[in-house]
C-alpha cells in the first residue's frame, strides 16, 4: 500500500519536516487497528508513539512529525 499520497509536507519544525494526516490516512489507521482487535493503548506500544499522538492520527487533520509519519507507515504496511 502507499499512503505517502495521503500525507502531505506542511513545514518544518525545528529542523524536522511536519506532515497533515488526511482523513484517508486516519481512517486508514482506525481500520487497521480494528482489524487487529488492538486497543489505542496496545497500538501506541506497537507503532512506539504517544497516546496523545495516536489520538490525534485517528482524528484527522493534524500535524505529525516526519519520524511520527514514517513509524505511521511502516506499521500500516506491516502485515498487510
Amino acid at each position: 500500500m502507499e499512503y505517502n499520497k495521503y500525507i502531505q509536507k506542511k513545514w518544518s519544525w525545528e529542523g524536522e519536516n511536519m506532515y497533515i494526516v488526511t482523513n484517508d490516512i486516519s481512517k486508514a489507521v482506525r481500520r487497521k487497528r480494528a482489524d487487529l482487535c488492538l486497543t489505542k493503548k496496545e497500538a501506541c506500544e506497537q507503532i512506539n508513539i504517544s497516546f496523545k499522538t495516536l489520538k490525534k492520527i485517528e482524528l484527522g487533520s493534524s500535524e505529525i512529525k516526519h519520524s511520527v509519519y514514517k513509524k505511521i507507515t511502516n506499521w500500516l504496511i506491516k502485515d498487510y
